[in-house]
């Protein structure tokens, strides 16, 4: 019988096929996901540290998260699927929260620029505005860059993640196909 040929048909892949992370070109992809997740997690623990003083909403996202790249890590070495695999779901949740916040604060900051608040708040801090808010301007989409550049970075090492956390998944099941496939002919 041909179980494998079957299944391979109708197997379907959520992620793209994407190899190592480009940050960890010279190590194998098993050893750039660890050493991706490892770093991601050192960044979280930086952004948990940083976001209790400004937020508990945003302090809970980063230790759920944290949480979940720490299972990520701790399933990359152990080789535990059910660990890896919750990892998508709840970075992807992290994923969509980071990026609603970022478009939430840019049209906040984008309306209260046009309504002339920050000339107002400049003003009550007698603070000089120059007529030239070409300063400003440049200020507020280095801020944006500073915003989005960890998020596309995010992005990236989730989409890396994924594709290998699917990639061990398939070779798990083509090692599980193979087992039943051959347990199957002895039994015939």
């Amino acid at each position: 019988m041909d179980f494998k040929k079957n299944y391979n048909n109708k197997t379907k892949s959520n992620f793209p096929k994407l190899g190592k992370c480009m940050c960890c070109f010279g190590l194998s992809e098993d050893t750039s996901a660890k050493v991706c997740s490892i770093s991601i997690a050192l960044y979280l623990i930086y952004s948990l540290i940083k976001s209790v003083e400004v937020s508990v909403f945003f302090s809970l996202i980063y230790g759920a998260t944290l949480i979940s790249t720490l299972f990520l890590i701790i399933g990359l070495f152990k080789s535990k699927l059910s660990f890896m695999t919750q990892f998508i779901y709840v970075y992807l949740v992290y994923l969509i929260l980071k990026t609603s916040s970022i478009i939430i604060i840019c049209l906040g900051v984008f309306f209260y620029e046009k309504k002339g608040g920050f000339d107002e708040m400049l003003q009550e801090h007698n603070i000089a505005f120059s007529e030239n808010k070409v300063a400003f301007n440049i200020g507020l989409i280095y801020g944006l860059f500073v915003s989005y550049f960890p998020l596309i970075f995010e992005v990236y090492f989730y989409l890396v993640n994924g594709s290998y956390i699917e990639s061990i998944e398939k070779t798990l099941e083509q090692k599980l196909l193979t087992d039943v496939e051959n347990d199957f002919t002895n039994i015939v």
